[in-house]
């Protein structure tokens, strides 16, 4: 969601309820069989990573994804979009190397923000609190994008790396795009990265453009399973062009999870679940 005082309807639109089926950004790439698409993983494959304190070691045991809900959105009926509340998610990924925070939901004291969206804070401490952890705890805070909704509790979090695609950093500091001040913060620690990296053993970043220029996705490996934070790739607003959405849409579905999270959805895609409605 982006931020304007009279917003154009493809500039602040919630997610449509459809997102958890997993939706596709146009008819012609519209299937049922979510494994039906294949793509080269290979070409996806970890890089040199960032240099932080996660890279250092890897315990063995398996990174557990855990859902937090951090805000609800009451959308002013004036808006031409507007279909009800919405929930926004973040993501808090317990990582044996330290706790990574996918996304911070929406902060405060943003008066344009209020007055369009009315949003219901939830305390992110307390969110994590209520999932075993702290807060100052979290030793990684992934931006899937800088969207207001993604970005806003980010202050909370100074000195903590906080990656973010390049060419999402650089869509934030253009009008509208989002609040400056819960990106550029006092304190703020922007690792800036282009493409797929490996941030932490079993934790990788994907490109995903379409929803934003910098949408980023990301995959959380196991020896059982394959988590993705899909976040806003599968949405259908996109930004960008339809084969940029179309390709991270792809990219998604080669990597055949067996679980996909979504930032405005409670209801997971499940792998299982989907096998049996074929």
């Amino acid at each position: 969601m982006r931020i304007r005082s009279r917003p154009a309807a493809h500039q602040v639109r919630m997610p449509d309820r459809g997102q958890r089926g997993f939706p596709r950004p146009s008819r012609d790439i519209h299937r049922r069989d979510f494994l039906r698409w294949r793509a080269d993983i290979a070409k996806f494959m970890p890089r040199s990573g960032v240099a932080d304190p996660l890279q250092n070691g890897h315990s063995g045991a398996v990174p557990r994804v855990l859902r937090l809900h951090v805000t609800d959105v009451h959308p002013d009926p004036s808006l031409p979009w507007a279909n009800g509340d919405t929930v926004v998610f973040a993501y808090l990924i317990e990582h044996p190397d330290g706790l990574i925070l996918v996304d911070t939901g929406v902060g405060e004291g943003n008066e344009v923000i209020d007055q369009l969206y009315r949003p219901d804070h939830r305390d992110l401490a307390d969110e994590i609190a209520a999932v075993g952890h702290r807060i100052d705890t979290v030793a990684m805070v992934i931006n899937s994008h800088l969207h207001f909704d993604h970005c806003g509790n980010n202050r909370r979090f100074p000195g903590v790396p906080i990656v973010v695609q390049r060419r999402e950093y650089e869509a934030a500091h253009e009008p509208h795009y989002t609040d400056p001040a819960w990106v550029d913060f006092p304190g703020a620690n922007i690792r800036q990265i282009d493409g797929d990296r490996e941030i932490a053993s079993g934790v990788r970043l994907i490109s995903t453009p379409g929803h934003s220029p910098g949408h980023q996705s990301v995959v959380v490996d196991s020896d059982e399973n394959r988590i993705v934070v899909c976040a806003q790739a599968a949405y259908n607003s996109p930004t960008e062009d339809e084969e940029t959405v179309r390709r991270s849409i792809e990219i998604l579905h080669g990597l055949h999870p067996s679980r996909v999270c979504f930032s405005h959805d409670s209801t997971d895609w499940l792998r299982s679940t989907a096998s049996q409605g074929r």
